[in-house]
């Protein structure tokens, strides 16, 4: 004789199911009955982990996210140093935009050779090494001035003009030289010793060599009147590829500001299918 387990024992009322499959039989029920206010089937609610899990997927989703537009951020502002130089040329006052990250603006109107820039280059830099700091732009025609054109063949009205134009960032020492003759002012203002230095010399001349020339026979003429000798420039550069290297830096900026337009509208696409995907299975 075998002996079989009891059912279990309910209280009055009690089906055994579930609360989902009590709703589920409910609304079978009453279809089945053509009931038109059927009650709708109770969906059972996520569990903690699919929460936590939900959560975490929306914070690693959050957290790429912000580290692409950081990013993107980033390769805008490097784009933008790039392309300083070619927006500068479009600007009211190029030199302005210039002088304040280099120490030589070189005209744009017409060509100065590589090896003559580089020579000038080195001996703006020697003198701010023989604390005679100054920063030098050279123009060539009224194209070089912007939206001032009035003020060349004006070299001291320009010096003064430009040293205000530059005096917070920079309040120092600036030679202009133009193919009339020379600026020098300080905080906008001539300097009246230096400029009487510089005066003896004798005109530059339109081309871009000469003006390069004469920019550095100023600056030895003024590093002379503080006591100070300076020293041969280097050997110019053999490379004349100078405007090719400009022109790449240029076509990476424009690529680079590309990308970061592209990443900062991408990304939040992506950021929202992902979340609404991982929202899906873990329901």
């Amino acid at each position: 004789m075998s002996l079989s387990t009891p059912p279990p024992k309910r209280k009055v009322g009690q089906t055994g199911r579930s609360a989902g499959e009590a709703s589920i039989v409910a609304f079978a029920v009453a279809r089945v009955h053509g009931a038109a206010d059927a009650p709708p089937v109770a969906r059972p609610a996520p569990s903690a982990a699919a929460r936590t899990a939900r959560t975490a997927a929306a914070r690693s989703i959050a957290t790429r996210y912000g580290a692409v537009k950081t990013l993107a951020v980033l390769l805008a502002a490097v784009a933008a140093l790039l392309l300083a130089p070619a927006a500068a040329r479009a600007d009211g006052d190029p030199a302005s935009d210039i002088l304040l990250v280099q120490d030589v603006f070189v005209t744009y109107s017409v060509q100065v050779p590589t090896a003559d820039k580089a020579q000038l280059e080195a001996l703006v830099a020697a003198a701010k090494r023989a604390k005679v700091p100054l920063k030098v732009a050279l123009i060539a025609a009224p194209a070089d001035l912007g939206a001032v054109p009035s003020l060349f063949g004006k070299p001291k009205v320009y010096a003064q003009f430009l040293g205000r134009e530059i005096y917070n960032i920079y309040p120092g020492r600036l030679l202009v030289v133009m193919p009339d003759g020379y600026g020098v002012s300080s905080a906008g203002a001539i300097v009246e010793r230096e400029q009487r230095v510089v005066d003896a010399l004798p005109k530059p001349g339109s081309d871009g060599a000469a003006l390069a020339s004469a920019a550095q026979q100023a600056i030895r003429r003024v590093a002379t009147l503080h006591g100070k000798r300076l020293p041969a420039a280097p050997a110019p550069p053999s490379s004349g590829g100078g405007h090719a290297t400009r022109d790449r830096l240029e076509i990476l900026a424009i690529a680079l500001c590309g990308l970061a337009i592209v990443a900062i509208f991408a990304i939040p696409r992506r950021r929202r299918r992902r979340t609404d995907a991982s929202a899906r299975a873990t329901d």
